[in-house]
C-alpha cells in the first residue's frame, strides 16, 4: 500500500543495487567479483554525484513544487522539496476543471514555480496550469531512457536535477 516510486532517491537506488548484487553473486559464483565490482562502482558514482546534485539544488531547498502524479516523494525528500499539490485529484483520475482551478489558486498563493510532468501524462494540462500561474513545466521521468540522453540511472538523475534547477532559476 506504499508509494512504489522509491527508486528516484539515489540512496535507495544504492541499497537496491546491493540487494541485487548479493544474490546474483551467490547464484553465479563465476561472476561474483563482477557483480560486486559493478555494485561498488555504482555506489561510488552515486556518492560522488550526490554531492554534485545536492549542491545544484541547494539554493532551491524548501521550495514547494506541483506534480501531475504523486511519483516524487522520495526525490523530494532526498533533495529537500515539498510536493503536496497534484494535478490529478487522486492517482489515475484525470483533473477536472474545478480541481485545476483550485490548483491554480493554491499555486499562486504559494508562488510555486515548477510542475513536474512525466512523459505519459497530459502535458497540455500542465502547460495550461503553468500559463495561468507563471510556473514552468519540468520534464521528469522515473526510468532511464524515458527522457533524452538518460540511458543510465545516473544520467536520469542528472537530467532530473538539471531540469529542475533550470526551471527554478
Amino acid at each position: 500500500m506504499g508509494n512504489p516510486h522509491f527508486m528516484v532517491d539515489p540512496l535507495v537506488a544504492k541499497a537496491v543495487a546491493q540487494q541485487i548484487a548479493k544474490p546474483f553473486a551467490a547464484v553465479d559464483a563465476a561472476h561474483a567479483a563482477e557483480y560486486e565490482n559493478n555494485e561498488q562502482r555504482f555506489e561510488a558514482t552515486i556518492n560522488a554525484k550526490l554531492q554534485e546534485w545536492g549542491a545544484k539544488l541547494l539554493p532551491y531547498r524548501g521550495q514547494s513544487l506541483v506534480a501531475y502524479h504523486d511519483s516524487w516523494p522520495y526525490f523530494a525528500h532526498r533533495f529537500g522539496f515539498n510536493i503536496s499539490i497534484f494535478l490529478e485529484p487522486k492517482p489515475g483520475i484525470p483533473p477536472s476543471p474545478s480541481h485545476l482551478a483550485e490548483v491554480i489558486t493554491e499555486m499562486k498563493a504559494q508562488k510555486i514555480k515548477a510542475i513536474l510532468v512525466e512523459p505519459y501524462h497530459d502535458r497540455k494540462i500542465a502547460e495550461k496550469v503553468a500559463q495561468a500561474t507563471g510556473a514552468k513545466v519540468v520534464d521528469f521521468a522515473q526510468f532511464p531512457g524515458a527522457l533524452p540522453n538518460t540511458e543510465s540511472y545516473v544520467k536520469l538523475i542528472d537530467a532530473l536535477v538539471n531540469n529542475l534547477a533550470a526551471a527554478l532559476k
